[in-house]
């Protein structure tokens, strides 16, 4: 199997961000392979690799999660701060919370930290389509 596919295994069954379950997923083969004395290939992720891979993204740190929840709520605070100003003057709102780059990274920093996509939807308070278009993500 390719890493490409298992990512895309992981981002299915733990509900990832496709982007980032690929990164972690190269960076976790690598470890992996280090510990073995090999180099990483990417077109062929042994079984060994690929349950090590698994394992790493089932077993997020919660303590990291916290930390994330909280970027990503204050950064989308202060966007539907900006977004309750400009309500009345006919602005492109979802364009606001779309490019304010403190929301894109604190999403991106808790996805890359294994924050699945309905979680991260829930600490922004946007919908999943929103999270995953953020973040350049298709579903």
């Amino acid at each position: 199997m390719t890493i490409e596919e298992l990512a895309q295994r992981m981002a299915d069954k733990y509900d990832l961000v496709p982007s980032a379950a690929l990164s972690m997923s190269k960076e976790f083969q690598r470890q992996a392979a280090r510990v073995d004395g090999l180099t990483a290939d990417e077109s062929d992720v042994s079984d060994d690799q690929a349950y090590c891979i698994e394992y790493m993204i089932s077993e997020p740190d919660e303590t990291l999660f916290d930390q994330d929840r909280d970027r990503i709520e204050t950064a989308a605070a202060q966007v539907m701060k900006l977004v309750d100003r400009v309500r009345d003057e006919d602005g492109d709102l979802s364009w606001m919370i779309y490019s304010d780059s403190d929301l894109r990274r604190a999403l991106r920093h808790a996805a890359e930290d294994s924050m699945s996509v309905r979680e991260l939807a829930q600490a922004s308070g946007l919908d999943r389509d929103a999270v995953l278009e953020i973040l350049g993500a298709e579903d």
